[in-house]
Formats: C-alpha cells, structure tokens, sequence
C-alpha cells in the first residue's frame, strides 16, 4: 500500500513537478472473518486475486467501502462480498436492464428533466436524489467514504429498486409514449445516470460501463466518461422534506403489515377487510393518497387510524432470570409468579417509566427494564406489527367473499406463470379453461370471470375441459386441485 501511493507521489513529482494528490486515506489492517490477522501459518489468508476473479474488483471495493469506515480493521468475509453482489449490483443491473429494455422497445432519447412533475412518485425520486447528492458531497468532503456508500445502496435498493421502479411498472409497460410515460423514462434515467456518477470513487468500472450505456445516444454532449464529468450539485428547490417524511412513513407502514401478515400466515394475495394505524403522539396520518396506496400495497379494503392500540393488542411480562437471580436468589420462584400474575394495566403503567413495583413476603421492590422482558401480543383476530412508534394491526378474519376474491388472484398467479412456461408473448390474447372439482374453487372463479380475464388476457373462459389446449398444467390453490389449460388466439 506505502508503495503505491509513494509511486504516485514520487511520479507526479518527477513529471508535473506537484503532488498527485492533496490527501490520502490508507485502509487498516484487514483481518480474517474471526478477527485475526491473516497469515501462511494460520492457514486464513485470502487471495484477493481469486475474490477479484470471482466477483470483481468493483464488489470487493464496494464491500470494503460498506462494511465498517477504513481506518477500521476490517474483517474479511467473502460470503460479504457475495451478499454485495447480489443484493446492491444485481439489484443496480437489474434496474438499468428494465429500463433499457423498455427504453429500447419505445425509442426513448435522454432528455432533460420537466420543470413540473404531476406525479408524485416522480418528485418524491428527484426529492430524495438530491438529497442524497448534497449528503453525498457533505460526507465525502469530510472523508465519510462508508457513509455515503451506504447511503447510495440504500437508495438504489429501498427507494429506486424496490420503490419506484416496482410501483411505477404499469406506466412503462403501457402502449404508447404520452408525456407520462416520457416523463417517468426521464426521471429513472436521471437517478440511474446520477448513481453512476455518485458510485464512480468506489466502483470505476461499473460506473463507467453503465454510465456510457446510459449517455451512448448523447455522447458528443455527455463525454466520454463518467469519469471526465464533475458529480452534479444538488438543487434546494427540487428537496421536499415533507413528501420524502410522507413516503418514509409510508413504506415503514407497508413494511409492518407485510410482517403482520407474514406473522399471521396470510399470503398477500389474500385480501383483508381492514387494517388498524396507531402513531406515536407528534407522528401526522398519511395524506389520502398515500393510505390509497397502502391500501393497495397491502391488499387491504380499508385502514384506519387509532389513538392507542389497546383494542388490538395485549402485554406479555417475562422475567430475566440471569439478572433477576443475582438479586433475589433462593426467591426466584416468588418473583416470577409476582411478575406473571401482573395484569395488562399494570405492565403499561410500568412502561411509561421503566419501572414496576412487586410484593414479596410483605417487602416492595422496584423492578427495572433490565430485569424484565415486555412483549407485545395480538389480541385474536389482529396480527400486529410494531417499529419506532408505528404500530398496524391487521384484522385477520376473512369472509367467503374476501375468500373467494382470494382464491381468483391466485388463479391469476397460476394462469401467468402457465403462459410464461407455453411460451407466450405477454401480449398474447389466450383462450382459457380452468377445470376444477372443488365446488367453492369453481364458485369463486366463475363470480370473478371478467376480473380474471381482464388480468390474463383472456378472450373467453371455460370450465369444462378444453379441447387441443396449446399447453395445460396442474396446480393447486389452498390446496385445492386445478387444471389450467391455455390456448392462443390467432
């Protein structure tokens, strides 16, 4: 390492006659996976050539870079370095390769941004991208490398990938190229271009190859490279603190009812007839259009919002044992039955200041948050989930009508994927029969007909069996049998 940076400087010197560089930051020792120094007599060194070979120099730099700040020791895992290849470089090429193919498909030609955005999925994504560019300049300025990075893996994961991209899908598949539809290619191309260049210090070459794949149509005003181009300066006029608020309670709230349906066993495809919001005091309700969205993301017909959560939930008090036996030894058996015998009024009123009062033998002792564990349970028929003063609650019963809407969004899961496996184009008009001998199947299917053909594609649906299918497949549905069996119209 020494002598690479004294190369630098002693070459520069020579041929400029001034530093190659202003400042230099020199990574720490980097350990093994368990915290010891590598060495030939341990056995634990790494050949960073082979990690290069396997998953490149850019992941390995972008895992050191994430992992912990460099004036760190490191601690080397290669199983790191996979997870950052799958999780922020797939998840990168897999954006670019959606929007290029769509791109390509409707002749897209980079322009600049429009100075009014109508949809609000739009400037929440050039709100938060120019955040994240002034954080970025800030933090890098003072040499926050991991910091940054991090903040941009977030970004193209959480907000870009899974976010944006996922949400605004049917805007890009569309026919047509109205001024919607330019605008949203215009505001990913954008994001994706301003990665590029965010990502360049860490991951030259990938920055570079998508960055020239993105500019290839503009080249003469673009440059040659992402690495000839300053890093843009963020513009206070287009950061909507409020909105970026908005949509960071938004997808919290979609991620606690994915988990309170996850803990409920509930597949999402399942509707629900409510859901129950309760925010801590100071945390503002979603606007209408956003709950609309949760809504939909949650596959819930209706939320609502609570002052508290006690219809929904319950307390469970534990002891900790290791804590508590140093204090009472021998009365242990006392304290746990004087803990679980607490009712719910008394573990919430203990909660408000991490205090709770027991009797044991005529004596009181105070109790600490230290020597007992609070857990939070659903009350039947409510899956709840709970983060930093958000609390959902799911109503967990389901009618035969949500049951049966149920079983046709499955159907439709099932005639998709066998369309995908006869090999048809996802503009192909099908016809289709769909042959069960469950009674309840067939009522659900047969009342949500035309949602089902609306959704795959169908021309007409049958549930008797086809004659010549093109292709038909087995399923199940809640376990329940069901043949599927599709035919294309020419």
């Amino acid at each position: 390492t020494r002598g690479w940076f004294y190369t630098l400087l002693a070459i520069s010197t020579f041929v400029k006659k001034q530093t190659s560089y202003k400042t230099c930051v020199v990574m720490e020792l980097v350990l093994d996976k368990n915290g010891q120094k590598m060495s030939k007599s341990r056995g634990n060194v790494v050949d960073p050539v082979a990690v290069i070979e396997k998953f490149g120099a850019d992941p390995l730099r972008w895992y050191f870079m994430t992992t912990s700040p460099p004036w760190i020791p490191t601690r080397f895992d290669e199983d790191g370095v996979s997870e950052v290849f799958r999780k922020f470089f797939d998840t990168f090429r897999n954006t670019y390769n959606f929007f290029a193919i769509y791109a390509t498909i409707d002749g897209y030609e980079p322009q600049e941004l429009p100075e009014e955005l109508p949809n609000i999925l739009d400037r929440w994504l050039i709100s938060r991208l120019n955040t994240l560019i002034k954080q970025y300049r800030e933090w890098m300025d003072d040499y926050q490398m991991t910091r940054s990075a991090r903040a941009i893996q977030s970004f193209v994961i959480d907000e870009l990938s899974n976010w944006y991209v996922r949400r605004n899908r049917r805007r890009f598949w569309r026919s047509g190229m109205d001024k919607d539809k330019i605008t949203a290619y215009t505001v990913l191309w954008t994001a994706l271009k301003t990665v590029c260049e965010l990502i360049a210090p860490f991951a030259p070459m990938t920055a570079d190859f998508y960055w020239r794949a993105l500019t290839e149509s503009i080249r003469d005003s673009a440059g040659e490279s992402v690495h000839f181009v300053q890093i843009g300066q963020h513009d206070d006029e287009k950061i909507d603190a409020e909105l970026e608020d908005n949509i960071s309670l938004l997808i919290k709230i979609v991620e606690l009812g994915r988990s309170a349906r996850s803990n409920a066993q509930i597949n999402i495809r399942q509707p629900l007839a409510k859901m129950f919001i309760v925010l801590d005091e100071g945390m503002k309700e979603l606007p209408d259009d956003m709950t609309a969205v949760a809504r939909e993301e949650l596959n819930v017909k209706e939320i609502e919002y609570f002052d508290d959560a006690s219809m929904f939930t319950s307390y469970r008090i534990k002891p900790n044992f290791r804590e508590l036996g140093k204090k009472f030894g021998s009365r242990m058996p006392q304290v746990k039955a004087a803990i679980e015998s607490m009712d719910t009024d008394e573990i919430i009123s203990g909660m408000n200041d991490g205090r709770w009062h027991i009797s044991i033998d005529g004596t009181d002792h105070t109790l600490t948050e230290e020597d007992i564990e609070v857990e939070m349970v659903s009350k039947e028929n409510f899956s709840v989930a709970s983060d930093r003063g958000i609390t959902v609650a799911l109503d967990v019963k389901i009618s035969s009508e949500l049951r049966a809407e149920g079983y046709a969004r499955e159907a439709v899961n099932r005639i998709q994927n066998t369309r995908k496996e006869a090999g048809l184009e996802v503009t192909d008009r099908i016809n289709l029969a769909l042959i069960t001998d469950d009674a309840e199947l067939k009522a659900a299917l047969e009342k949500h007909r035309e949602d089902i053909a609306n959704e795959t594609l169908a021309m007409n649906i049958s549930f008797e069996q086809a004659e010549k299918p093109d292709f038909q497949k087995d399923w199940k549905i809640a376990g329940r049998k069901i043949t599927i069996a599709v035919r294309k119209v020419v």
